[in-house]
């Protein structure tokens, strides 16, 4: 849990701090993967759902006053909404069905707000990512092919200049799911509203009779999540990990009871962007009954969503989507590693992120556990990589998130069935 408070705190611009918190939030979430989840102790006691609300606090504080082009009225409006969010954690333990469809509420208003001031009071920037994604979406539309007709400028600023990439850059998971937003919606970033929606409500699960703590464990940490304070930068932006994220937050909360639907959702997770190649290891290693299976059904899942396009035109597809990652040079205002001034070679966080996908993988376990190692595999391979931007972390704190979520509302290993309410109510008290 202590690692979403300085994850809360990674900004944009390579310095010093940024890189040492960095490093702090990621020993944190390695060491969690190796000695928390996994172990049979599944209950938490009331101090440890207070870091959810300290979290959500210092975090909500950070954004209302340093959020980048947020007005004044704005910040009202979230002060006012996670000030209730906070308080009705704080006052109604445990919460009931009711009370935790108002926290989703309540996360749900946060992120609404936050989309009207990064996509409907602001002008798009006009990133490659929002300008390829769109002309990506147009050639679509005219039956063309984005990954051997589209042209687009490299807004890089360590880039040469006139720089462009030949062809969309994402796989195909990514390209219909924001092709359709913008055909839809006249805006690609809308994807990212409901992914990021269906996500707060995977986590608060309001429909579902989940026992005492995992009530107030799940719901602190959606509003833990909604009031990160670039989660309006990563709107306003673009950028793909709230698609990937909402995945493997289904995957991994129907992991025990819909194995078949938690594998079809990591597929189409795997096959949304190109480094959750990472977590091959991690799926062919994963020590439980469903091995094979899921392995099966991931690999169907990635060749059913690659090949259409791969086969119009093979070397393009290769070029723009695989090709145009290797060789890159480091970004120096990188928030990781290489904010401290170093640059490890190319092999070592792909190497540091297997052999950590191979100890894990063995080890085997439930979604909690599989969310938690992947949050593990790639914070490493981030860290170490040649860039890493605040997308890249509210990734990896939606996966520590979902993780103890999930562990709160599992029984502990050796259990028949969850404990009663009452059981997990005593240690929260």
């Amino acid at each position: 849990m202590a690692a979403i408070v300085p994850l809360a705190f990674i900004r944009e611009a390579g310095n010093t701090a940024a890189g040492i918190s960095t490093i702090a939030a990621i020993a944190l979430v390695v060491a969690g993967a190796f000695l928390g989840i996994g172990k049979g102790d599944r209950v938490f006691n009331g101090r440890q759902v207070g870091w959810f609300v300290v979290a959500a606090l210092v975090a909500f504080l950070a954004g209302s006053v340093a959020t980048i082009n947020i007005a004044l009225a704005y910040s009202g409006l979230l002060a006012a909404f996670g000030g209730l969010g906070i308080w009705t954690l704080v006052e109604w333990q445990p919460l009931d069905r009711v009370r935790r469809w108002i926290l989703a509420g309540i996360t749900l208003a946060i992120l609404a707000v936050l989309a009207s001031a990064a996509l409907v009071a602001l002008d798009a920037p006009r990133v490659d990512v929002i300008v390829g994604t769109e002309a990506a979406a147009d050639a679509l539309a005219r039956g063309d092919n984005p990954y051997s007709t589209v042209t687009i400028p490299n807004s890089d600023p360590f880039a040469p200049p006139g720089s462009t990439f030949d062809g969309y850059f994402y796989p195909p998971v990514a390209l219909v799911v924001y092709s359709i937003s913008d055909w839809l919606f006249g805006d690609i970033r809308w994807a990212n509203v409901i992914a990021i929606a269906a996500f707060l409500i995977l986590l608060v699960r309001p429909w579902r009779a989940i026992s005492g703590s995992a009530r107030t464990v799940a719901a602190g940490g959606a509003l833990a999540f909604v009031l990160l304070p670039f989660l309006s930068i990563l709107l306003r932006y673009g950028w793909t990990e709230p698609l990937s994220m909402s995945l493997l937050a289904g995957s991994a909360l129907s992991w025990r009871k819909r194995p078949l639907l938690a594998a079809v959702l990591l597929g189409f997770a795997v096959a949304s962007k190109q480094y959750f190649v990472l977590l091959a290891p991690l799926l062919l290693l994963w020590n439980d009954e469903y091995r094979w299976k899921r392995v099966a059904v991931v690999g169907g899942v990635v060749a059913v969503t690659m090949l259409p396009f791969a086969l119009m035109d093979p070397q393009a597809f290769w070029d723009a989507t695989i090709g145009a990652q290797f060789g890159r040079s480091p970004r120096p205002d990188s928030t990781n590693i290489i904010a401290l001034g170093l640059t490890p070679p190319s092999w070592v966080p792909a190497l540091v992120a297997t052999t950590v996908a191979v100890l894990l993988g063995r080890r085997g376990g439930a979604g909690a556990e599989f969310a938690v190692a992947a949050a593990a595999v790639l914070g490493l391979a981030f860290l170490l990589g040649y860039q890493a931007f605040s997308n890249y972390w509210v990734l990896i704190v939606g996966l520590c998130v979902v993780a103890i979520s999930e562990a709160a509302a599992t029984p502990p290993v050796g259990s028949e069935s969850e404990e009663p309410d009452g059981a997990l109510e005593a240690h929260i008290r």
